[in-house]
């Protein structure tokens, strides 16, 4: 099993969430981030939540007030400003790929769909990103 990182804002702006989701390749997603980007800030700031797949990063949002809380889920540490990784009590996170039936972005469609299980230190599932773990495939 890889490490996996955490990280939470929990009253980021609109530029910090643009950010993240801007001048990224993407991948599997909910929220395709090609589409994400293309949006005004104006659009953006309409939808009240969101999930996009970057990488090796998910990107989930919530709008908070005039804010957003964000979490980010990653198989790479991350330097984000005004974020705070979050540990996990007894060791750190890790992560397992599993196959799944999931939706994919139209230039990924030859790719084998795989989620990505961030695990507690105990074992126990905390998060599924839609994200291809490169270290556990196939495992």
């Amino acid at each position: 099993m890889a490490e996996g990182f955490i990280y939470r804002c929990t009253n980021a702006t609109i530029e910090q969430l643009r950010r993240l989701i801007d001048g990224q390749s993407y991948g599997l997603c909910w929220s395709p981030a090609q589409l994400l980007r293309s949006l005004t800030d104006d659009a953006l700031l309409g939808t009240d939540e969101g999930r996009a797949s970057i990488d090796e990063t998910e990107v989930r949002w919530r709008r908070v007030g005039q804010g957003y809380g964000i979490l980010v889920l990653s198989l790479q540490p991350q330097q984000l400003d005004g974020f705070t990784e979050l540990q996990a009590e007894g060791g750190p996170w890790t992560t397992s790929s599993m196959p799944s039936e999931l939706p994919r972005a139209a230039n990924n469609l030859t790719k084998p769909a795989v989620a990505t299980l961030f695990l507690a230190p105990n074992g126990a599932p905390q998060f599924v990103a839609l994200i291809s773990n490169p270290q556990s495939a196939g495992r």
